[in-house]
């Protein structure tokens, strides 16, 4: 750390001890030098009955190229996670000092109670941090970008793939309990691709020109549906047999669908047939609402009775993660530690039964 940054942790101190009116019990050189030693959990008490903690959240950083950005940003979750932790259990009041790649440092403020030793107060906020990540995690997935959060991009960017001959959205991190929150995060994003507005949205979510993603526009349509709504892989890998194979079985009408692809009623819709329209210009997106409508309103009823792996069997018992939440947050935490403790708690291991 340089000079000037030693500076200014001193000076961060200094506000929070006044804003605290702790300046004259405690020195902010003190503290920083903790912060400079690399001390994992530091304690004083107070006169007013309540303790000062000075606490390290380390996380370690994955050097591989191909994780490491996402590594820090995940990081940058954990670490904005905990002073909100806090606040949220009624633990007293905290805030960020300084972090770096894989170090985080939080000066806690306990709620003075006399029976609590520093060793409960740290417990508790252990098993209140896990809360706080549990409870975030859908957010993590699915959510709005939120940096105050450390909620960086946005879900809707992920789901811009125009084919899915390889799996191109990474379900095998999300646990089966999210399929539902996943599926109806893909159907508001679908009936936006399909709608009036599906270029310009579909331009702003890609970060690519109108003109390009309006020859887009049908390929990621369809990635969408054979993807997440597939009943087998050859229905994910070919859009064709996803369609055809929906059409046999009900989940799309077949006039609505014939009727997006320019294709008279008496005539057979071939595989020449659909390669032909979907790459010409005779695409009628208001017939294909219709059809995507039908399907997305089964999976809106399959949803709100917990019972999404009807509407997406092969994805959701196929290629999601196997684990209850509780279990993939303690896996995650495992090389977390808090102060001087791994901040996983012990959970149930046992996998997901029912998806919600």
């Amino acid at each position: 750390m340089t000079k000037k940054e030693q500076v200014h942790l001193v000076h961060t101190i200094e506000t929070l001890l006044h804003d605290w009116n702790l300046d004259a019990h405690v020195a902010p050189s003190e503290i920083a030098q903790h912060v400079l030693d690399g001390s994992a959990y530091w304690t004083t008490d107070l006169p007013d009955g309540t303790t000062l903690a000075l606490v390290r959240l380390y996380s370690p950083v994955v050097q591989r190229r191909e994780v490491f950005l996402g590594n820090v940003l995940l990081n940058d979750f954990l670490f904005k996670a905990l002073p909100r932790t806090v606040a949220r259990g009624s633990l007293g009041e905290a805030a960020p000092l300084l972090n770096d790649l894989e170090n985080a440092y939080v000066l806690w403020r306990g709620d003075g109670d006399p029976s609590t030793d520093s060793g409960q107060a740290l417990e508790a906020l252990r098993v209140a941090y896990r809360e706080e990540v549990l409870d975030a995690l859908p957010d993590l997935y699915f959510g709005e970008e939120d940096v105050e959060r450390g909620i960086h991009g946005d879900v809707r960017g992920m789901l811009t793939f125009y084919k899915c001959n390889i799996e191109p959205f990474p379900t095998f991190i999300v646990p089966q309990a999210y399929l539902g929150r996943l599926l109806t995060v893909v159907g508001e994003w679908i009936r936006t691709v399909v709608g009036e507005e599906g270029d310009e949205a579909l331009a702003s979510a890609a970060r690519i020109p109108v003109d390009r993603a309006a020859s887009w526009r049908i390929n990621v349509l369809l990635s969408l549906l054979s993807f997440f709504y597939c009943r087998d892989g050859r229905e994910m890998q070919s859009f064709y047999t996803f369609l055809t194979q929906s059409i046999e079985d009900g989940r799309f009408p077949e006039d609505a669908i014939k009727a997006g692809f320019a294709v008279a009623e008496d005539e057979a819709f071939t595989k020449k047939i659909f390669n032909k329209r979907k790459s010409g210009d005779a695409l009628d997106f208001e017939a294909l609402v219709q059809a995507v409508e039908a399907i997305l309103q089964e999976a809106d009823a399959a949803i709100a009775e917990h019972r999404p792996a009807d509407v997406s069997p092969y994805l959701g018992m196929e290629k999601m993660l196997p684990w209850k939440p509780e279990t993939f947050v303690d896996r995650l935490l495992d090389d977390v530690q808090l102060g001087h403790r791994v901040a996983a708690v012990e959970a149930d291991v046992s996998f997901s039964k029912g998806l919600a």
